[in-house]
């Protein structure tokens, strides 16, 4: 089979793939085969169109949420105070709970 510009695969590298995988595959397998991974690599191309950078206005790694504004991550001793007094059984730095598991 010849592979013009507008064909995403061949048979031949259906061959060469079934080959370097040990997989046993005939020609009329493999012109089979042709027809069905060529769809299934236009519609592959078409979701890479789809999320290349050209046609998405914003970046990936944008974020709907300003991480500028967030609060500064700090240990209050107030809150401490009041978690320890909330804990079943705090001591020396640590909260001893009742047992869940068996």
């Amino acid at each position: 089979m010849e592979r013009d510009d507008s064909t995403l695969i061949d048979a031949e590298e259906i061959r060469v793939t079934a080959e370097l995988a040990a997989l046993e595959l005939d020609a009329e397998s493999a012109a089979a085969l042709v027809d069905g991974l060529a769809v299934l690599l236009e519609h592959f191309a078409a979701i890479a169109e789809v999320g290349s950078p050209e046609s998405v206005p914003a970046s990936p790694t944008d974020n709907p949420v300003d991480l500028v504004s967030l609060r500064e991550d700090r240990v209050e001793d107030a809150k401490k105070a009041s978690l320890h007094a909330a804990a079943p059984d705090f001591e020396e730095g640590f909260f001893f709970v009742p047992r869940v598991l068996a």
